[in-house]
């Protein structure tokens, strides 16, 4: 090579790492992507029906002040996942717990969040006021822990209930059973449901004494 063939630094350095710089812009997009969150907010949606509400005990309060947020279908991406009722506190004593819903629209179910919403006296009566709160999570559904529900006399006998004829074939009966609200014994009817998985068989829940009171056993899936 002759002196005046020499390269400048520069040159010899853009020769190598152009064609670098040149493939890094051609990625930028596909990475950009990748990194990109999941809106907060996103609605949900499933194309198949939500199952049938569960029939669910509720025991005792825990305490003055509690609210029972009944159970719920969750959709967790690939199939509905129950998310068992619980006692909770309400931010605010004013406060009541509006249950979410599974809204059809079109050929497909759309979730609406529970939330709690304040209870105002207007000129028709009480108006509803939404408050601004997170809603709770439908994806991660952990199931809350049963509590003993202890209960000072027997259970009534089981109601005698005519069945009706099921939405789907695939169907199962729930038949009816006694739950205790705190105070009484109030009677749960019985309804068709859809079960989670195929070849499941309901459970349904059972009294049992224990010394001189009675303890329910929940029902459930087996």
């Amino acid at each position: 090579m002759h002196a005046g063939d020499a390269q400048h630094p520069y040159e010899a350095l853009m020769k190598y790492t152009a064609p670098l710089f040149a493939l890094a812009l051609s990625l930028a997009p596909f990475a950009a992507n990748a990194q990109l969150p999941v809106a907060v907010g996103t609605p949900v949606y499933s194309t198949t029906a939500p199952p049938a509400v569960r029939v669910e005990v509720q025991g005792v309060a825990p305490g003055p002040g509690y609210t029972w947020v009944a159970g719920y279908w969750a959709w967790n991406g690939n199939g509905y996942t129950w998310s068992a009722g619980h006692w909770e506190q309400p931010p605010q004593p004013t406060l009541t717990w509006e249950a979410p819903q599974w809204e059809r629209e079109g050929g497909r179910y759309r979730f609406r969040p529970g939330r709690w919403a304040r209870r105002e006296m207007g000129a028709q009566g009480p108006v509803v006021v939404a408050q601004p709160v997170v809603p709770p999570p439908v994806v991660v559904a952990q199931p809350a822990q049963p509590a003993t529900v202890l209960v000072p006399m027997a259970p009534p006998r089981p109601r005698f209930e005519r069945r009706t004829r099921p939405e789907r074939p695939d169907q199962v009966w729930v038949a009816g059973a006694w739950s205790w609200n705190g105070s009484q014994y109030v009677w749960s009817p019985g309804h068709w449901e859809t079960p989670p998985r195929a070849g499941a068989r309901w459970n349904g829940p059972a009294w049992r004494r224990q010394g001189r009171q009675w303890v329910v056993v929940p029902g459930g899936w087996r």
